[in-house]
């Protein structure tokens, strides 16, 4: 029987699990030996051989033998997914690669999650897109940004909507009040209160 707060997050990934004892936390293997010291503040599922933990306040990451990876420089540090981190330093956020090194600038408002290659960012109230090398491949210009779905994405721009492709190039202008993600090459869009169905190319579908 293990002496810890196994806690309802304490299940094991990659074949440790995370413990909590006496307000700090460590992990065991699957005899319940103690395998990485319980000494950190907080401390977070292991993810691709990886775990982001707290330790006086600034976070890190450590490998499955304990060892320090990447230093406790982040504020806030998310886990590994697909090879990269999401970290926040002094409000601002980024990504990281396995070796610590920044690929996306931590210069972001937010950041989101990538899918298909391109993350979302915000900057200064705008929104954009980077790719994985930390790139702008759409400018950080719209007052709003739909996910991609169907290789196009809702974009709003001084109170309308329109649509862009993944180079940013515009498909259609902004001139909806409002509109869906595309879906099987159409989506619902209301311009001037009336609704109805367009394609990908902006025809009305009737």
């Amino acid at each position: 029987m293990f002496l810890f707060d196994m806690m309802k997050f304490g299940v094991f990934s990659e074949d440790l699990a995370l413990v909590k004892q006496n307000g700090k936390y460590g992990y065991v293997d699957r005899t319940g030996k103690v395998v990485i010291t319980i000494e950190y503040d907080y401390a977070r599922h292991f993810s691709e051989g990886l775990s982001n933990v707290e330790q006086n306040g600034k976070f890190g990451f450590i490998d499955k033998t304990g060892k320090v990876v990447i230093p406790f420089e982040y504020d806030i540090a998310w886990s590994f997914s697909k090879s990269l981190a999401k970290v926040q330093q002094k409000g601002k956020h980024g990504f990281i690669d396995k070796t610590g090194k920044v690929v996306v600038p931590i210069e972001y408002d937010d950041i989101y999650g990538f899918k298909n290659g391109l993350a979302l960012v915000k900057q200064n109230n705008k929104y954009g897109f980077v790719d994985k090398t930390g790139k702008v491949v759409i400018p950080i210009q719209y007052d709003f940004i739909l996910g991609f779905s169907d290789g196009l994405a809702g974009v709003k721009q001084n109170g309308k909507w329109g649509f862009i492709d993944k180079s940013g190039n515009i498909v259609m202008p902004a001139i909806y009040d409002m509109v869906q993600s595309f879906e099987n090459g159409n989506t619902l869009v209301i311009p001037n209160g009336e609704t109805f169905y367009i394609d990908k190319t902006g025809k009305r579908l009737d």
